[in-house]
């Protein structure tokens, strides 16, 4: 396949693929070729194919993986997973459109491709056009977004995950382990965003030791009528954004794709998440 049908193709990112095939060129992974004549400098003119010791080596984690898609996808019936994959092609095709050719199967072949279209969705998600659509005219990245979302819902739309206290405010804890874009940023992060967003008026710290310097799990948030305000469009357009992907999945499928969806973050949430 060319450089760009390999790019195009990616699950997990899509640029520099040039400089990673080199890195595996180097190992005898992959093999490359030239597809058109006197054109080898620019990337998308080459070609590039796994080798045989490409393939030994990836033989292995393909194995690995689709244990793994087994074992996610345990219990859940054929036809939920196909309408899963289903949905997920359709909302890749929402965002990408001129893409055709990726849509033309019905079912997937492998438990392991409805896992493979979840994260290239993910990453779609992640492009900085959607992030300044859903940020329009405010200054927020969409880390800090995601916990002003948290909290609103939390406090204004009677969320349970996560879910506040008679007060509206929400244990750190909880907010850790509900957070989309800032998951794997540590405790660290997270403390130190929450900190910014008081400092701008738009969140309230309520600390469960007045004297102690680092916030904890037992420390929690509220979103402030400022963050309310500020967050609030940005809602809107994550609803407008989810209905405009959405627009072709009829509600009985959307219901399957959730309730697939809640059953794989259950397996794959830390045992200390799923308890709170």
């Amino acid at each position: 396949m060319t450089f760009k049908e390999l790019r195009e193709s990616l699950a997990n990112s899509q640029p520099h693929v040039s400089r990673r095939i080199k890195g595996v060129e180097g190992s005898e992974w992959v093999d490359v070729a030239e597809s058109k004549k006197g054109e080898a400098h620019h990337a998308n003119s080459l070609r590039v194919r796994i080798s045989k010791k490409g393939i030994a080596v990836t033989k292995p984690v393909w194995a690995r993986l689709q244990e793994l898609a087994t074992h996610l996808f345990e219990g859940i019936q054929s036809e939920d997973l196909r309408v899963h994959f289903h949905v997920n092609q359709c909302i890749l095709h929402r965002i990408r459109p001129y893409r055709f050719d990726a849509f033309v199967k019905a079912y997937p072949v492998d438990p392991v491709e409805n896992i493979i279209t979840a994260i290239k969705i993910r990453r779609e998600l992640f492009t900085p056009h959607v992030k300044e659509r859903l940020l329009e005219g405010t200054d927020l990245t969409l880390e800090k977004a995601d916990i002003l979302v948290d909290l609103y819902g939390a406090r204004e739309l009677d969320w349970q995950d996560p879910k506040a206290d008679k007060n509206g405010f929400v244990a750190f804890k909880n907010l850790h382990a509900s957070s989309v874009h800032g998951e794997s940023s540590g405790q660290v992060l997270l403390s130190r965003r929450t900190r910014e967003l008081e400092g701008q008026g738009r969140v309230e710290i309520r600390k469960a030791k007045a004297e102690k310097k680092n916030l904890g799990e037992n420390d929690s948030f509220r979103i402030t009528e400022s963050g309310i305000l500020v967050i609030k469009p940005v809602w809107t357009r994550y609803i407008q954004l989810a209905d405009d992907l959405m627009e072709e999945v009829p509600q009985k499928n959307r219901r399957v794709h959730w309730q697939i969806n809640e059953a794989l973050l259950a397996k794959l949430q830390p045992a200390w998440a799923r308890v709170l």
